[in-house]
């Protein structure tokens, strides 16, 4: 059965697998935080279940290709103007 059959348009596709996204990765994040486990690993393993290698809900899309290259560009640039050994020197401050 398809999860997105409801949907007819491409937009209101991406918005609701948005949507399952962010709620399956608060849930688990929360269950792990629960279990006194980092919450990102439970946002991984949110995206890994729903993702299109075990539970296949959220496909790769038109969309990931459009936006995929400019966040690398924006993570890329918030890395390299990273000054580390001012992080090095307080680490709790990174929090």
């Amino acid at each position: 059965m398809d999860l997105f059959a409801f949907v007819n348009t491409n937009g209101v596709v991406i918005l609701f697998q948005l949507f399952v996204v962010l709620v399956a990765a608060k849930l688990l994040a929360e269950i792990f935080a629960r279990l006194k486990q980092p919450t990102v690993v439970g946002e991984i393993l949110a995206g890994v279940l729903i993702g299109p290698s075990v539970l296949g809900w959220v496909a790769p899309s038109e969309a990931l290709t459009l936006f995929a290259p400019p966040f690398i560009r924006i993570l890329f640039s918030g890395g390299d103007t990273a000054n580390l050994a001012k992080a090095d020197a307080n680490p709790r401050q990174l929090i």
